[in-house]
């Protein structure tokens, strides 16, 4: 398992490649629900650090023979939005419908701020206007600005 407070030792690519894919989960768990409350308390820094750590587990679980990225499915049906956001972010490439199910449930929600930045991911693979293989923080920008150029059209 993994607590707060020793996730960002574990961030290193040398301790990442070395830990077990469960505990690789477990970690993007962990730290996509910090992301979740910095999100919620306004923390922009904080939120955006977090950016980097939840790809590079991303990019871990992908390296791994097969592609283990798959161990993230069941995280679309987690409690939490972020984790779920963020895992729906880290499958579009391989699990696209579930995926963008989750994006679009989450979007629907109405939760918020959640549901703004999956509303403009939604819209964006839509119109097929969708960053491939962007990182997190592209995703993530790319959907906040085509969120804000739509306000500015109304």
């Amino acid at each position: 398992g993994c607590s707060k407070k020793s996730w960002g030792s574990q961030m290193r690519k040398s301790s990442l490649s070395k830990m077990k894919t469960e505990d690789v989960v477990s970690l993007f768990v962990v730290i996509s629900r910090e992301q979740g409350e910095a999100l919620e308390k306004f923390e922009t820094r904080k939120y955006n650090r977090i950016f980097g750590q939840v790809h590079a587990l991303e990019l871990e679980l992908a390296s791994r023979l097969g592609d283990q990225r798959a161990q993230l499915l069941p995280l679309l049906d987690h409690m939490n939005l972020q984790v779920k956001v963020n895992a729906a972010y880290a499958l579009l490439p391989i699990a696209k419908s579930a995926a963008f199910a989750t994006l679009k449930w989450v979007a629907d929600s109405k939760y918020m701020p959640f549901a703004m930045y999956a509303r403009g991911s939604v819209e964006a693979i839509e119109e097929n206007d969708f960053p491939r293989g962007s990182n997190p923080n592209s995703i993530y920008r790319h959907a906040y600005l085509a969120q804000q150029a739509k306000k500015q059209q109304l």
